[in-house]
């Protein structure tokens, strides 16, 4: 007798084995990283829900893509670009600079974008000093993402993400995939990105399977 855990994972797997039908026309680029949101005090965080109909909590992350709950994760850092966002909070809007990201989780590999904005700014420093010192490409870094929270004079509370280093990744097949992901990235990228809206390409099939340097 076939259990419902059985057809839930043969379902998810012949989606998985058809899911370009329909969409050879479509150009790679418009086919955006899904998000990785920190959830605020100010976040409406009824309009993030789970298959089973869980709204995330302030201080925890969720994953736009798979509609998931997360208090921390671990994840590569593919590419990191430094530009500018208009804080709307301010009267009159300001423009202020910001991280933004695209990574991969170590489970699947699959990409997200995330935001690194204000009293966020320098959480990637740690990894950015561990990619430097080590003389190694930021995607080799395992990395793990917590919160921390802030407080300011009047008493105004708010999270901010954490990125620790793990460790240096060290299987050649995982390092393989990340290059040619990052590769792919690298090449696509704008440098400077005004608007908070916009969002990052996915990486162009051009040398897909070139094969890394290392």
């Amino acid at each position: 007798m076939t259990s419902e855990k059985q057809v839930e994972i043969y379902n998810k797997k012949f989606l998985q084995d058809v899911s370009a039908l329909g969409m050879r026309g479509v150009d790679p680029l418009d086919i955006r990283p899904p998000q990785i949101l920190l959830i605020q005090a100010s976040s409406a965080a009824e309009d993030f829900k789970t298959p089973s109909g869980q709204n995330p909590k302030v201080g925890q992350f969720f994953h736009t893509g798979r509609n998931e709950i997360m208090d921390t994760f671990e994840c590569f850092f593919l590419l990191a670009s430094k530009g500018e966002y208009m804080d709307r909070n301010k009267n009159p809007p300001e423009q202020r600079e910001q991280y933004r990201t695209i990574g991969c989780m170590t489970d699947d590999f699959k990409p997200f974008m995330m935001n690194f904005r204000s009293s966020a700014m320098y959480a990637l420093s740690p990894l950015f000093t561990a990619a430097a010192s080590n003389g190694r490409p930021m995607f080799s870094i395992r990395a793990k993402i917590e919160t921390k929270e802030l407080q300011n004079s009047q008493g105004k509370k708010w999270r901010i993400p954490v990125v620790r280093v793990v460790e240096n990744e060290k299987d050649q097949t995982i390092l393989n995939t990340l290059y040619n992901l990052a590769l792919g990235y690298d090449k696509n990228t704008t440098e400077v990105m005004s608007d908070s809206k916009e969002e990052l390409p996915t990486p162009s099939e051009e040398k897909k399977d070139e094969a890394p340097p290392f």
